[in-house]
């Protein structure tokens, strides 16, 4: 038998020796049945990724394990998006109160993510909202740590170049050659 075909039958079986499991433990941990299913699609989406690590005599708490720091994750996520959700809300009346130079300075930040590519707003994303490393958002995008880092190096510069083109000109010190 194929090793593909081993790995599949394997993940088949311990799906459904223990995903009920997982779920009961994701429900009393205080999840929803949704919140629950979405979390059990998640500790067996890192489980297929870590099939050959997970004990085969008793791999439900390693299962558990895995929900548990999953269940970890999606609060911390959740706060962050509570806390971006709150700093949102609290802007609009911060740019009206401005000066009006500042206000279009603050607007012109705003616009400036609109114009950079899809790619160069999910890696800054990533960085900046979703605060991960380098390493991990390697990870999310599926490449290289090394080309990761260059991806968000050159969309921050990008980034600042839109700023500091929507931004009103500074006078700046004359140059010598």
């Amino acid at each position: 038998m194929a090793t593909r075909e081993r790995e599949h039958r394997a993940f088949s079986e311990l799906f459904a020796a223990a995903h009920r499991r997982v779920w009961a433990y994701a429900v009393r941990g205080g999840a929803s049945p949704a919140d629950a299913d979405d979390l059990v699609a998640d500790v067996f989406v890192v489980a297929w990724r870590r099939l050959p690590e997970i004990p085969t005599d008793d791999p439900v708490p390693w299962l558990l394990a895995v929900a548990r720091n999953v269940r970890r994750n999606q609060r911390r996520s959740g706060r962050r998006s509570d806390a971006l959700v709150e700093r949102l809300r609290t802007e609009p009346s911060s740019v009206a109160e401005a000066p009006t130079r500042v206000q279009g300075e603050i607007r012109a930040m705003r616009r400036a993510p609109g114009a950079l590519s899809d790619a160069d707003r999910e890696v800054i994303q990533l960085a900046a909202v979703e605060e991960l490393s380098p390493s991990q958002i390697a990870q999310v995008l599926g490449c290289r740590p090394v080309t990761a880092r260059v991806r968000l190096h050159r969309a921050r510069g990008r980034l600042r170049a839109l700023l500091a083109d929507t931004s009103p000109r500074r006078p700046t010190a004359a140059r010598t050659a």
